[in-house]
């Protein structure tokens, strides 16, 4: 099962194209590292994965949980009528840095609430104007 999924992601600022057609995917049991240079991207496409950023082109999908055009109009039909979101950021970021804060600082863990969303019919307009601000 994919658990993330990137297709042809791009992320531009201005004329500055900070990553480029990323396609990648994560499988439920699988752990992915990002390394490379400053500048490399890495940053960039933590922060489109999380909804931090929205991509300029591509898709981004997490757990299956797409708020993209295609799945608004899809709500808007009537054919599609329930997806779910889980936040990716607070459950695979959020995590590691607490984990470091107690081995480097001796700081007790993070307490953060993980739980999922739904978008349904009745909310997808609100989501959808929040995902067209970049926000998840």
């Amino acid at each position: 099962m994919k658990l993330l999924e990137l297709k042809n992601v791009s992320k531009s600022f201005g004329k500055v194209e900070a990553i480029a057609n990323v396609n990648l995917h994560v499988n439920q049991n699988e752990i992915l590292a990002f390394l490379g240079d400053n500048g490399a991207g890495k940053s960039t496409t933590i922060r489109v994965i999380a909804g931090v950023h929205a991509p300029t082109t591509g898709e981004v999908k997490v757990i299956g949980f797409d708020v993209s055009p295609e799945v608004i109009r899809g709500m808007e039909m009537g054919y599609i009528h329930l997806t779910s979101d889980q936040q990716p950021f607070l459950q695979g970021y959020l995590p590691v840095l607490s984990l470091c804060q107690q081995l480097v600082y001796g700081l007790a863990p993070l307490v953060v609430d993980t739980g999922n969303g739904y978008v349904t019919q009745d909310t997808y307009k609100e989501v959808a104007e929040l995902a067209a601000k970049g926000l998840r």
